[in-house]
């Protein structure tokens, strides 16, 4: 399923930070925009299973033009990932 995640790059003195707005908790930084991209696939999925093993549901993705909307993203840009829903499908559902 894609997830909107909202991207913070990087300058000499700050790594680039991934935020998924519909995960909350999955958040991210590399100290390259490759890094940072794998980080936030790895945030999501240990922020899914976490929310799996405690019997909550899977929450779905909003939009972009939703999220752009939100003042705290503000000047961020924004990308879907694609994230594997299939370890935690039969475990919970998903919300929405």
């Amino acid at each position: 399923m894609h997830y909107p995640v909202a991207i913070e790059w990087s300058d000499e003195n700050t790594a680039t930070g991934m935020v998924f707005p519909d995960i909350p908790g999955a958040i991210s930084a590399g100290d390259t925009p490759e890094e940072a991209y794998n980080n936030a696939i790895e945030a999501a999925h240990i922020v899914l299973e976490d929310l799996v093993d405690r019997g909550e549901c899977v929450p779905r993705p909003g939009t972009i033009d939703e999220h752009c909307r939100n003042p705290d993203f503000e000047g961020w840009d924004w990308e879907l990932i694609d994230i594997d829903l299939a370890p935690y499908l039969g475990k919970v559902r998903t919300v929405g």
